[in-house]
């Protein structure tokens, strides 16, 4: 499984996006797959700019 990482955010290829906290670890819960819509498209973005799509 890929992800990437931003300040903010854990994003896998899987589409898990997850929220990171002031402590820079991750919260115990995903978020829902319909939430935070401009996140997971900046996200796959980045996605396919890595993968050369």
């Amino acid at each position: 499984e890929r992800h990437i990482r931003t300040k903010d955010w854990i994003y896998t290829d899987k589409g898990t996006l997850t929220k990171v906290n002031e402590f820079g670890q991750p919260e115990n819960d995903p978020e829902e797959q319909n939430d935070q819509s401009a996140v997971r498209d900046e996200m796959r973005k980045i996605f396919a700019s890595i993968d050369g799509v």
